[in-house]
């Protein structure tokens, strides 16, 4: 029973280790693969693998540590997807009849890794506009928000 526990414990290590694969095509592949490997001999108390609560804590840190799939690219990889945030995150704050007034909005990424969205006033033409305009930095790897203003 401990040999089948300390055999559990190191093929999970090896495992892990095996599949820290730098191709991108095939990193999430892989690695899910594992750890799905992983946890299904976790749970399975059914087949024999009946394991010390030692071995199920070893296991659960190694899930635990586990880090997420980043695509290359970022999770915000293009215009469209970073106005589609901008959007949701306006109107939740500023509501849909401000926001909509202010299409089209103006994407630009700012130093490869920050996105830039703001609305746009628009003014009937030979007239000018009194008010401000929504504004957004949104980082471009992992989708977080730095900055979210509103002009007056």
């Amino acid at each position: 029973m401990i040999m089948r526990n300390v055999t559990l414990v190191l093929m999970s290590v090896f495992c892990l280790n095996c599949c820290m694969i730098k191709n991108n095509s095939t990193r999430l592949s892989k690695k899910e693969d594992t750890m799905k490997m992983i946890v299904t001999l976790y749970n399975d108390t059914t087949d024999g693998y009946i394991m010390s609560e030692k071995t199920k804590k070893i296991i659960a840190k190694l899930i635990k540590k586990r880090k997420g799939y980043i695509p290359l690219s970022g999770y915000v990889k293009n215009e469209e997807t970073a106005k589609k945030i901008a959007e949701a995150i306006w109107i939740s704050i500023y509501g849909e009849k401000n926001i909509q007034g202010q299409k089209p909005f103006r994407v630009y990424l700012k130093g490869g890794k920050i996105w830039v969205v703001k609305g746009i006033l628009n003014c009937p033409e030979g007239f000018s506009c009194v008010g401000g305009t929504a504004y957004i930095e949104i980082r471009k790897k992992d989708g977080k928000i730095l900055k979210v203003i509103h002009g007056k």
